[in-house]
């Protein structure tokens, strides 16, 4: 029986999408991304990295990064600035290395419930 050598994922994570969430913290938003897995692994993916930002012309050591372990499909990001645009990316992981970077999704995350109860003038922090 012929076998391939694992060699790092030649594809990225499939599917990324980006849902407002709920957060702990009323001032802040929180988003629940969600992906499949990439169409070529080349072995068992052990985890995923999430790169996000508000600046998507930031140099990729600047965005902040979410460290995913094991084969799992959804992650949620808390305390994200309210009604501010966001890029997301990422890349799967296995015993070999990282794959290429999946493509950038934009999202805006909506308002914290503070700054809509602001608009009634009933907020007191």
């Amino acid at each position: 029986m012929n076998k391939t050598l694992e060699s790092a994922p030649s594809s990225p994570p499939r599917d990324l999408t980006v849902m407002p969430s709920s957060s702990n913290n009323d001032q802040s938003a929180a988003v629940l991304l969600s992906w499949r897995p990439p169409k070529s692994p080349n072995g068992k993916v052990n985890g995923y990295i999430i790169q996000y930002t508000t600046d998507k012309k930031a140099d990729e050591r600047d965005w902040q990064v979410e460290a995913v372990i094991g084969d799992v499909n959804s992650r949620t990001i808390k305390n994200l600035l309210p009604e501010t645009k966001y890029f997301f990316t990422m890349k799967a992981r296995n015993n070999k290395g990282y794959g290429p970077q999946g493509p950038l999704i934009t999202f805006v995350t909506s308002r914290g419930i503070c700054s809509l109860i602001r608009l009634f003038k009933k907020c007191w922090l």
